[in-house]
């Protein structure tokens, strides 16, 4: 997940009239907005799947949405369908320790969704709407990066949209297991982001290429942003190893040995002998953390999946068997993570 600067969180409440600027002419490059009370409106392009966080949202009031307190972080995550849109608005506490899921919105084109629901968590509603984006014309990036052994390239998806395929070709014989990057406009870093996977694998192996499209957004009336210049910061091998800031390789290390730590006592209860009750294996699965992404992630598919099991439609230990040596291998690269020094 990307982190947001300040500078491009906001939403949109005069989004009505975004909304009516949405036309489906061959061409047009499709957006989707979010709109605020207080009157801010972000704009991006619109993908297959994305999504974006905020810790910059008008209130109503301040009010507990889970025993770890009121609602820090407002976050929106989509799926394009069809021509429509489907988004799930959550909020989540203090250091994302609890997420609540407040509603499953489908937006159409020329019919914006405000989702009221947020104010019973003492939230102003926000207005989401799909948008056509006005024509930006896009130029390749120049990139830098602090190791020498990657092949970066950052250059436009469209010829007309503010999207760009970032690229990276690992050239060493190490597995790469995470990089971070900022993105610049001149002298103005426009994002900053992350990237790794979902369960401690690596990232990029030896010889092989990672890419994803990264997209600028747009606060209503001002000129869309194009990138010219990305900076590699932090380049973390699977040996511990780091080039540029160790302090990300550092971070990381620490959410593994966490992690790791959630992962033994979930897998107590799944991997304990004899017949595990299946309310114990919810249980489990309901216990794990919240706020480490992944883990909730993994929460809410398994979640799933034991619904689908107690409506009959399959067995809970044939699901075990599987699910089982997945989760003991992460929690084996989460160990190895965790013990394994950071150097520079």
């Amino acid at each position: 997940m990307f982190r947001v600067p300040h500078t491009l969180l906001a939403g949109l409440i005069g989004l009505a009239s975004a909304a009516s600027v949405f036309a489906a002419q061959s061409g047009d490059v499709r957006g989707w907005s979010i709109g605020y009370a207080d009157g801010r409106v972000i704009t991006n392009v619109l993908k297959n799947k994305g999504g974006m966080w905020t810790p910059l949202f008008p209130k109503l009031k301040e009010i507990s949405i889970a025993a770890s307190g009121p609602a820090k972080y407002l976050d929106v995550q989509y799926v394009s369908d069809g021509e429509d849109l489907v988004a799930t608005v959550s909020l989540a506490t203090e250091g994302f320790r609890d997420r609540v899921r407040v509603a499953i919105v489908r937006v159409r084109p020329g019919r914006p969704v405000r989702v009221e629901q947020l104010t019973a968590y003492g939230v102003e509603a926000v207005l989401l709407s799909l948008v056509s984006i006005e024509a930006v014309t896009a130029y390749p990036a120049l990139v830098t990066e602090p190791s020498g052994q990657l092949l970066v390239s950052v250059e436009p998806a469209r010829p007309n949209a503010p999207v760009y395929r970032f690229e990276v070709v690992n050239q060493s014989g190490r597995a790469l297991r995470a990089f971070d990057f900022e993105a610049y406009e001149g002298d103005t870093r426009i994002l900053s982001g992350r990237r790794k996977t979902e369960r401690n694998e690596p990232l990029i192996l030896p010889t092989q290429t990672y890419s994803f499209d990264l997209t600028i957004g747009n606060t209503a009336g001002k000129p869309w942003r194009a990138l010219d210049r990305i900076v590699l910061t932090s380049v973390v091998w699977d040996d511990g190893a780091v080039d540029g800031d160790a302090q990300p390789a550092l971070s990381e290390r620490n959410l593994a040995r966490s992690r790791a730590e959630k992962l033994r006592n979930l897998l107590s209860v799944l991997a304990a002998p004899g017949a595990t009750p299946f309310q114990s294996v919810r249980a489990a699965f309901m216990a794990l953390d919240r706020s480490d992404r992944s883990l909730e992630n993994a929460r809410n598919a398994a979640l799933v999946e034991l619904d689908r099991l107690q409506a009959g439609n399959g067995s809970l230990d044939s699901w075990l068997t599987t699910t089982i040596p997945q989760y003991s291998a992460w929690l084996e690269r989460c160990e190895a993570t965790a013990q394994t020094p950071v150097r520079q």
